[in-house]
């Protein structure tokens, strides 16, 4: 009986020294565990950080892009001013059309030329107006505009079609003198400037649509 007695102490002795093996290997591995799942916390929280910070970065590089933008085109609307500075007198005479108290409304063009369009009319003694057709300017907007207009001038290749509608109605409908050009270009505008005020010097008769370019509006590209 005794020695029945020592194997049982003996073998329940070896399950107890064998349990706290397992209980250091489970509290070691829990341990690795912990360390693991902080480094991953960790490790996630650095990658958020650095997501923010590169968020932050291409906001103000957008910034950065579009104010460059935006003063690239002031600077070439301001040489397109530059160059059409008056040289000889030819060129004085050239863009000498009278449009004294005279309101003209430009339809369109390039965003960029607005100032060239507004320098070349009101070195003229016009009032300059514009609507850009419809690409950022409310359309619904273009029937009071072209209502407070003396003179209209419509580039067709810049406008929508519902905005080339809209100003061909109107100047058939009220009589208001308006000239079609093709090309956004301070040429094509002198020239347009120069019909309607030679229109307007006339004998005074019923006003009329100039057709100085006859094909109807492109389609946007931009």
């Amino acid at each position: 009986m005794p020695h029945h007695l020592d194997q049982h102490q003996a073998h329940l002795a070896a399950l107890m020294d064998e349990n706290a093996v397992l209980a250091r290997e489970l509290a070691s591995a829990q341990k690795r565990s912990t360390c693991i799942a902080q480094a991953q916390a960790q490790r996630i929280q650095t990658l958020e950080a650095t997501l923010v910070r590169l968020r932050g970065d291409l906001i103000r590089s957008e910034t950065d892009k579009a104010r460059l933008q935006e003063q690239l085109a002031r600077m070439e609307a301001g040489r397109s001013v530059a160059a059409s500075e008056p040289a000889p007198a030819a060129e004085q005479a050239k863009d000498a059309t009278p449009l004294t108290n005279q309101t003209v409304l430009c339809v369109g063009g390039r965003t960029a030329a607005v100032p060239l369009y507004r320098y070349v009319i009101e070195r003229t003694g016009g009032r300059f107006l514009h609507h850009d057709g419809g690409e950022h300017h409310c359309i619904s907007k273009l029937d009071t505009t072209l209502a407070a207009a003396d003179l209209v001038i419509c580039q067709t290749g810049c406008i929508s079609h519902d905005a080339y509608w809209r100003v061909k109605e109107h100047c058939k409908r009220t009589g208001k003198r308006c000239a079609f050009v093709d090309t956004p270009s301070k040429a094509a505008l002198q020239k347009a400037l120069g019909s309607l005020s030679q229109e307007t010097q006339a004998a005074p008769c019923p006003p009329a649509v100039l057709q100085l370019a006859r094909a109807k509006p492109k389609a946007r590209t931009d």
